[in-house]
């Protein structure tokens, strides 16, 4: 924990279709909510910590809808992960992910990775090392 400094994280919620267009690219149809010293803006969302990620859990994320039209179900389950889960939880995913023969590689419909996106994100890079591990190429 830093001491002396102001802490905040984002936090993102289900927005209305009108607002789809204003989102972030890392969740799109989403609002995003800043919370400032563990006191959210948002009161009708409870702070969620030590969340349980069983196997059972996990492996759920194998069976994930597309997410809007994108075609890749692979890319789709990938993406999903990234954004739900905590890096450990995410190996444990990529594990199951490839022993089921689904594909790291895997490109949205504009032809990025997984991996190609999480370049822009700085405090990626557990989940980069993940993805190399498993077999994700970079982009040259």
């Amino acid at each position: 924990m830093l001491q002396d400094q102001t802490r905040f994280s984002i936090v993102y919620s289900p927005a209305g279709a009108d607002d789809a267009s204003d989102t972030p690219e890392r969740c799109p149809r989403y609002d995003v909510h800043l919370v400032l010293l563990g006191i959210s803006m948002r009161p009708d969302k409870q702070k969620v910590v030590d969340e349980v990620w069983d196997d059972e859990r996990i492996e759920s994320f194998l069976h994930k809808s597309v997410m809007g039209d994108e075609r890749s179900v692979d890319y789709s389950a990938l993406l999903n992960a990234y954004r739900s889960m905590r890096a450990e939880d995410f190996e444990r995913f990529l594990n199951l992910f490839v022993a089921a023969g689904r594909d790291v590689n895997a490109a949205a419909n504009d032809g990025k990775t997984v991996l190609a996106l999480l370049d822009s994100h700085r405090l990626a890079e557990p989940f980069r090392a993940t993805l190399r591990a498993h077999g994700a190429l970079d982009n040259d």
